[in-house]
């Protein structure tokens, strides 16, 4: 039987979340599938977002390289909280310093490093009532942009930071927005320029002062590689995501996109190297520790592979995709039960849309079930 291994995952999420039971499903849905505890808590979070939010908590666990979990897990604590957002947006030192709030805004950062174009419409239930027909009602086309872009009205929003940014030309924030509608509008060349203009102003303007807040140079060049990649442009996307880490060495993300182009061209010795240096600099990442493990497994080093697939597994019991790698490494060392017992654990676990890979480890195990 040819063998299935499930391949490199793309994406990435900083760290894993606490032990946490999964929350009860309606029957008909799939309890190993994060899709089914994202739309649960959609159905929850306008009503009960506290709930809801334990949902968002579950999908994230279940599939920790997407970044819409992260999102919604931020629009429904702060849906819990309106008063508190309102003085949050308005800059209160007190709340700005709360440890919900910061850990709340490093969800939606986490997102962003995922993805940096993840699809944020649904932080429009962070927004208060009241707060949202203010902004519909008023002419402030800052606050028209970015209302817009919540609700992923992105050729609006675009419009409304061009005329922002008309009186307002050295607007970092709108610029990057308005580079972020025109990725969702697949208007390449004005996103391109958009994020270049960025680097270029803030790169001018570190050299004279000292650089204070949220846009960072390695973060715009890693937006540049995932525009690039999106618009079918890997030469240029590579070399994006390796001036991630000119800038920050620490910037695990950009060696480990960087090393997947490698392999594209067939530099596997480069691609190992890079992601080494991404492991050794964030051990505690689960879907890290998949990939290179899978990688690893792939060039023929199917010991070494072991001990970051379970590495992968001790940080994150419940994701599937080790289990099903490490169970083929087993069979490849020759350690049968070992395989067998990897496949179990796979099966329990694993969604319904990995029909070949459940298959497969029913296969293994010599079971027709």
């Amino acid at each position: 039987m040819r063998t299935l291994a499930v391949t490199l995952i793309s994406l990435l999420v900083a760290a894993p979340l606490a032990a946490q039971k999964a929350p009860k499903l309606p029957k008909e849905m799939d309890p190993n599938d994060w899709v089914s505890y994202y739309d649960y808590g959609m159905e929850l979070i306008n009503r009960h977002p506290d709930k809801a939010e334990k949902y968002f908590i579950y999908a994230s666990k279940l599939e920790p390289s997407v970044a819409e979990p992260l999102v919604a897990r931020y629009a429904a604590w702060w849906r819990k909280r309106p008063e508190m957002w309102k003085m949050w947006l308005k800059g209160d030192k007190m709340i700005q310093k709360d440890k919900g709030v910061r850990r709340t805004v490093g969800w939606l950062d986490q997102a962003k490093l995922l993805n940096p174009f993840v699809k944020t419409t649904v932080t429009i239930y962070a927004i208060p009532d009241d707060i949202a027909e203010y902004i519909t009602a008023g002419n402030d086309n800052w606050d028209r942009g970015w209302y817009n872009f919540t609700q992923g009205k992105w050729r609006r929003a675009a419009r409304a930071f061009s005329a922002w940014l008309k009186k307002h030309p050295n607007s970092w924030s709108a610029r990057y927005m308005r580079g972020q509608a025109y990725v969702h509008l697949h208007q390449w060349t004005e996103a391109e320029a958009d994020f270049t203009q960025l680097v270029n102003s803030i790169d001018k303007f570190r050299t004279k002062n000292m650089l204070v807040g949220d846009l960072r140079v390695p973060d715009l060049y890693y937006a540049l590689g995932w525009m690039y990649r999106l618009s079918g442009e890997p030469d240029k996307a590579k070399e994006a995501f390796h001036k991630t880490f000119e800038e920050d060495l620490a910037f695990y993300l950009g060696h480990m996109h960087y090393a997947n182009f490698l392999l594209q061209e067939g530099d596997t010795t480069q691609a190992l190297a890079e992601y080494q240096q991404a492991v050794e600099l964030n051990p505690k990442d689960e879907v890290l520790q998949y990939n290179y493990g899978t990688l690893l497994m792939n060039v023929g080093q199917p010991e070494e592979a072991v001990k970051h697939l379970e590495t992968a597994i001790k940080l994150n019991k419940v994701y599937p995709l080790p289990y099903f790698n490490k169970a083929l490494c087993h069979e490849r060392l020759g350690e049968t039960d070992q395989a067998k017992k990897m496949y179990s654990e796979f099966v329990v676990r694993a969604p319904g849309r990995y029909s070949q890979q459940i298959e497969a480890a029913k296969s293994r195990l010599g079971s027709s079930q």
